[in-house]
């Protein structure tokens, strides 16, 4: 009883010296917003740290990645570039498929179970673009290079997560020819465009399991 009448003057003291009659609710609210952005600026504070032990991690996968595919990055078959979104892998058509299919060839095949066991082990997301060049294709199977480029993505996707990658870490794209890298006025430039991309983007600890 006696702490009680204790704090009933307290909280009587503190409504008479805050100015404008301010009530004990009102006191009370402004401190729960002043912890609360204290805590969101701490929680922010956290995530930038992680997503920079993630990129760090990344880092280290892209060097054993190239160690995996040493022999095709050299032969400039593949290609990979640190982005800002995570790690960038790039294709060549000849790397997977043959002209104007969307079947992955054995050696193809090989390069990308092999990449699957070695992102299968982190919560990565993965995403697969398909690219053509400007060239018409008008098949009974492919009317348009959105779809070849359409079916070669879903292809590589189902190759690595035959590999061991996780179904709801995948997902497939098709940029047919609105993405080029290369002068379409040469052949050269056109078998740059015909390339498929693998995007390895950190994965949040919110996000997993989504």
């Amino acid at each position: 009883m006696k702490t009680i009448i204790i704090r009933l003057i307290m909280l009587g003291a503190v409504a008479a010296i805050l100015p404008g009659c301010i009530s004990y609710e009102k006191y009370y609210k402004v401190e729960q917003e002043r912890d609360a952005a204290v805590e969101a600026n701490l929680m922010l504070a956290e995530e930038v740290v992680f997503a920079e032990s993630e990129l760090a991690q990344l880092q280290r996968e892209q060097d054993e990645i190239a160690i995996e595919l040493e022999a095709l990055i050299i032969a400039g078959t593949v290609r990979m570039q640190m982005l800002e979104s995570g790690l960038q892998l790039t294709l060549s058509e000849e790397v997977l498929f043959s002209t104007a299919s969307a079947t992955i060839n054995e050696e193809g095949k090989k390069v990308l179970t092999g990449l699957s066991t070695e992102l299968q082990d982190f919560p990565y997301q993965i995403i697969v673009i398909g690219h053509a060049d400007n060239r018409p294709i008008a098949t009974e199977r492919y009317p348009s290079n959105w779809n070849l480029a359409a079916d070669r993505a879903a292809n590589v996707v189902n190759v690595l997560e035959a590999g061991g990658l996780p179904s709801n870490q995948l997902g497939a794209l098709s940029l047919g020819d609105s993405a080029p890298v290369g002068d379409n006025e040469t052949e050269e430039g056109r078998k740059e465009n015909r390339r498929i991309e693998i995007r390895v983007r950190p994965v949040t600890s919110a996000e997993v399991g989504r």
